[in-house]
């Protein structure tokens, strides 16, 4: 499924100075009250994109590094290159609910850039999930955008974790970040069955796994999904235990998990790491 996806310069502005400052920050979730698509639950920022939390997975949007770049750039006053202008759209991947995606206003193609959009979804995971955020940050945001007042939202609470509980029968997954990075646990309590967590990706141009990392190659860059660290928690307290990722018919992936204490609650924790605004691959 292919859709373009336009952003107008006006409304990313802000983004853009976000991305020229240095060091990594944590995601946080800012929860949806209306002002975007009622698909989202919750949306954070990524060094280069957004992240979308839907009710049963999440989509990512990333933005084009080079064009960012520029962007940034031509906000400073700094001239274009030959031609008056930068580099032009050409996205492509996932539609994403609540991208706040629009096409007004470009001058000569600098006011836009590319992107790429895919979604993750958690395969016949339950309709009737629990969603809970948690830590809550001092504050709130509020988005006074347009000139319709029902589209607008105000007090809009921001979170550093987000938890969907029962998202399978006895199976959690929890949202956060570290050091900059999106962070997952999937959480099997006792009774759960980890091979029924199936992740359906849908945009992305290539899944691969290599030394025990899961590459999600992009049209703007990859996206690398660590070799997740596993452990079980029972009365005895922690152990360490190995998983790795599977991939099956080229777009699902799962988790391979050696036998282990059924009474034991097993967390299954990747890291994911996006492309970084300098421009690198993954």
């Amino acid at each position: 499924m292919k859709r373009g996806i336009y952003i107008f310069m006006g409304l990313v502005m802000a983004f853009l100075r976000g991305f020229a400052q240095e060091g990594a920050s944590n995601i946080e979730f800012v929860e949806n009250k209306g002002q975007w698509d009622p698909r989202v639950q919750f949306k954070g920022e990524l060094p280069a994109g957004a992240l979308f939390l839907e009710k049963t997975g999440f989509s990512v949007m990333l933005y084009d590094t080079t064009d960012l770049q520029a962007l940034t750039l031509a906000h400073h006053g700094v001239p274009a290159r030959s031609g008056g202008s930068y580099n032009s759209v050409g996205p492509k991947g996932a539609a994403v609910p609540g991208a706040g995606a629009v096409a007004s206003g470009a001058v000569a193609g600098r006011d836009m850039l590319r992107a790429h959009a895919y979604r993750v979804s958690f395969t016949d995971a339950s309709e009737n999930v629990e969603i809970v955020p948690d830590k809550p940050l001092p504050g709130y945001n509020n988005y006074f955008i347009g000139r319709d007042p029902s589209k607008w939202a105000s007090n809009c609470r921001v979170f550093q974790g987000v938890t969907y509980k029962n998202l399978y029968p006895n199976i959690d997954v929890r949202y956060y970040t570290n050091n900059g990075q999106l962070k997952y646990d999937i959480i099997v309590h006792p009774g759960g069955d980890i091979s029924k967590v199936r992740m359906n990706y849908t945009g992305p141009d290539k899944l691969s796994l290599h030394r025990g990392k899961l590459t999600i190659a992009t049209s703007v860059g990859a996206v690398t999904e660590l070799a997740p660290m596993s452990y079980l928690y029972n009365d005895q307290g922690r152990t360490d235990i190995s998983s790795k990722y599977v991939i099956k018919n080229g777009n699902t992936v799962g988790f391979s998990v050696p036998d282990h204490d059924q009474g034991a609650t097993l967390i299954i924790d990747p890291t994911v790491v996006f492309v970084t605004f300098t421009g690198s691959k993954i």
